[in-house]
């Protein structure tokens, strides 16, 4: 609700919003990187599982994590005016999930 004789433009009422996505998107994409790096990696160079089990582990854990980074480089990149959705879009579109 707007505070009587006050003016929030929309481009403040969504820089708290940015900041929310900007920071869940990076703690995504370093939660993927430490899953990676704490047990897939782990797994497969002490090959305690065939290539196969690992697949079904963590299938998809790798492309997630190439999507997501990259996703994450454009809203992390996205100036205060720019529109975030386009980004995502071009993104959306050069990964065939």
């Amino acid at each position: 609700m707007p505070i009587e004789g006050f003016y929030a433009s929309p481009l403040l009422v969504l820089q708290p919003r940015r900041r929310r996505v900007q920071t869940s998107e990076a703690k995504y994409v370093k939660k993927l990187k430490a899953t990676i790096n704490a047990f897939m990696v782990p797994l497969h160079d002490a090959r305690v599982l065939t290539a196969s089990e690992l697949g079904a582990v963590f299938r998809g854990l790798t492309d997630m994590r190439d999507v997501h980074s990259k996703l994450n480089s454009v809203i992390q990149a996205a100036g205060e005016d720019d529109n975030v959705a386009n980004g995502i879009a071009v993104v959306a579109n050069e990964f065939s999930l």
